[in-house]
């Protein structure tokens, strides 16, 4: 399951579920409150994965069963989009050995 740390107004806002990732944003769940319109810096942890950073601005807060969600834009390079493609597209449970 990929989590989300966010800092909002360079202090921590808190810690998220990611239930919805694209490499253009993503949906976030967790109790603490963002503000819609504000900018954010996260760090998502992704399974298989090294941290991403990605900046982002808070598109939408919405209330759902998992609890609060707010829909995240990613202001991120190319390079950056790429690596949450990767990310998502990597084999669950499949280590790859050098040569093997």
């Amino acid at each position: 399951m990929a989590t989300a740390f966010v800092l909002e107004a360079g202090g921590y806002a808190g810690s998220y579920l990611v239930m919805d990732l694209s490499h253009g944003g993503a949906l976030l769940a967790g109790d603490a409150r963002l503000t819609v319109g504000n900018r954010v810096s996260m760090l998502l942890r992704l399974p298989r994965a090294e941290p991403i950073a990605v900046a982002a601005r808070i598109v939408r807060q919405e209330v759902r069963t998992e609890g609060p969600c707010f829909a995240v834009a990613f202001d991120a390079s190319r390079a950056t989009e790429d690596r949450i493609e990767r990310a998502q597209a990597a084999p669950v449970g499949r280590e790859v050995a050098g040569g093997a």
